[in-house]
């Protein structure tokens, strides 16, 4: 709460969307972009951004079947650089 990050990633986040509903997953003064695998209860990854930060696109495949199925890449466009949050 001293020092708020302007993004935070995670891994292995392991939820799907309609599951977060059940759940806290808000974050007050943060947007979350999340990918999700297929499969419930499997990898998957989020990212929560502070407010005033502008992403400019969000991606959440490859192009690669096998990984854009199981939730493992987000990757975020932002004014001076490209975020990839990608577990492996």
């Amino acid at each position: 709460q001293k020092e708020p990050p302007h993004l935070m990633c995670i891994q292995e986040a392991k939820a799907h969307k309609e599951k977060l509903k059940e759940i806290d997953h808000q974050v007050e003064g943060y947007s979350l972009y999340w990918a999700q695998a297929l499969k419930a209860g499997y990898s998957g990854v989020a990212i929560w951004v502070r407010d005033g930060v502008e992403v400019i696109s969000c991606q959440d495949k490859l192009g690669i079947e096998k990984f854009d199925n199981e939730g493992r890449t987000l990757i975020l466009e932002l004014k001076d650089f490209y975020l990839i949050n990608s577990y492996y």
